[in-house]
């Protein structure tokens, strides 16, 4: 199976990446932890009532919801090759640096994780929106960890230089 990770802290361009290899032509299984934060904002500002489940709020149940939507939505692409943006391991990176706790679902989840290669993208000058709260300091610790999660799976990791996000898709896609 040709299914390929891009992945790296905060602000690494992952998205800019992908955006790229979709371009051209290739299948893209789009970050889930965005689409979440954005689902449950929307649903508290439509009930005042509801608390929404944020990484800042409850990181253990928000990485819970991203690797059942991370799954299921890794199952339904059925492309080949297919790039990810984030995979099923970075629940465990962001659990660990926000102290977390690792419920069995969620660990049965990620302990599914079969992946081709794994491409890891150095960061880039940092940039706050929306979706991002972490300082930079807080983002390199993510990037870190992340980066030790799949160095320590069995997976193959390959860095990716900070280059023009041309010069990246074409590194990515010459390196499959």
């Amino acid at each position: 199976m040709a299914r390929y990770v891009i992945t790296g802290g905060p602000c690494t361009g992952k998205t800019t990446t992908l955006r790229e290899i979709m371009a051209r032509g290739y299948a893209v299984v789009e970050e889930t932890a965005r689409d979440i934060i954005s689902n449950e904002r929307e649903k508290s500002e439509k009930d005042k009532s509801y608390s929404p489940i944020l990484p800042w709020t409850n990181i253990s149940r928000f990485q819970r919801l991203v690797a059942e939507e991370q799954m299921r939505r890794e199952e339904q692409a059925t492309a080949i090759p297919v790039f990810i943006d984030r995979g099923l391991m970075d629940n465990l990176a962001y659990i660990q640096v926000f102290g977390g706790q690792l419920d069995d679902i969620t660990a049965s989840i990620v302990s599914r994780a079969r992946y081709s290669k794994i491409f890891f993208l150095e960061q880039v000058p940092y940039v706050l929106d929306a979706a991002r709260r972490e300082d930079p300091e807080l983002g390199r610790r993510i990037h870190e960890a992340i980066y030790e999660v799949y160095s320590s799976s069995k997976m193959e990791v390959l860095k990716v230089p900070w280059m023009a996000v041309q010069d990246r898709a074409n590194f990515i896609l010459c390196n499959l």
